[in-house]
């Protein structure tokens, strides 16, 4: 049984998040609500604070999620081109050039912060340690 409340969970947490970076793709971090996050997922406001409390929980977990989802590109890229140092860090720096074009979170945090709003972008500037503590761990073993 709680294998499956587990996975009932984790389910319901990924369509929250999945509805939470499309509005913000959509509309900017700035003008995100908890109600169109839960309206936008089918579940009720309760539901949704009930499983991450707060907006900010919510910030941390989509940046979480889209920086694991880059690691793995970027691992990619870097493990197609072993042995070959240049090479290696030329694919990595192009997926990250491409995802700023591609990806449309990226696209909406890199312009409101072009616009001087707080957003998304606090998560790599003022508060990095979650993302570049993950990003060192799977550098670190790229390196080794």
């Amino acid at each position: 049984m709680t294998r499956f409340r587990e996975t009932v969970r984790s389910l319901l947490r990924e369509q929250v998040l999945d509805a939470a970076r499309q509005l913000v793709a959509a509309d900017g971090w700035g003008g995100l609500r908890m109600t169109s996050i839960a309206r936008a997922a089918g579940i009720s406001r309760q539901t949704l604070y009930n499983e991450f409390g707060s907006k900010e929980a919510i910030g941390n977990a989509l940046v979480q999620r889209e920086l694991e989802g880059f690691l793995l590109g970027i691992q990619r890229e870097l493990d197609a081109h072993r042995g070959e140092l240049e090479a290696a860090a030329a694919a990595g720096v192009g997926y990250t050039l491409q995802q700023a074009v591609d990806n449309p979170l990226i696209k909406s945090v890199l312009l409101a912060a072009r616009g001087g709003e707080d957003d998304l972008l606090a998560y790599l500037t003022t508060r990095p340690e979650p993302v570049f503590g993950t990003a060192m761990a799977m550098l670190d073993a790229y390196a080794i």
